[in-house]
């Protein structure tokens, strides 16, 4: 049984605070800014159902627990992507948003920086 999908994947996601811009002051614009990847995934889905399937993927289920299981293959057709990490603002205020992220206790801020970093260098 064969059907079309889409499946978005999330990536790093972070809001940056206005006062970790360093243009603030030239700019009473500025506002909070998301910072986020996201990654969608179109095809077509096949649902397995036969345990000959599902017990190549996951061999170490119990057969109580596979036949409580179907497996799920997705053909890619399309990939669509974005990313949207603060490229389109000033280099100081890009890096001023990637200190702000790393001050924080969150992991996932820590990854937004990373990825932003990534792409300035």
């Amino acid at each position: 049984m064969q059907h079309k999908h889409r499946a978005p994947t999330h990536h790093p996601a972070a809001c940056a605070s206005p006062s970790w811009y360093p243009s603030k002051g030239d700019d009473l614009r500025a506002v909070p800014t998301a910072n986020d990847e996201v990654v969608h995934l179109h095809g077509s889905v096949d649902v397995h159902d036969d345990s000959t399937f599902v017990r190549s993927i996951v061999t170490d289920l119990t057969k109580r627990q596979l036949r409580a299981i179907i497996g799920i293959e997705m053909a890619i057709d399309r990939v669509v992507a974005k990313r949207k990490l603060s490229q389109n603002h000033r280099k100081a205020d890009q890096a001023g948003v990637m200190n702000g992220l790393r001050r924080t206790s969150d992991r996932r801020h820590h990854d937004a920086a990373d990825l932003m970093n990534h792409n300035l260098t």
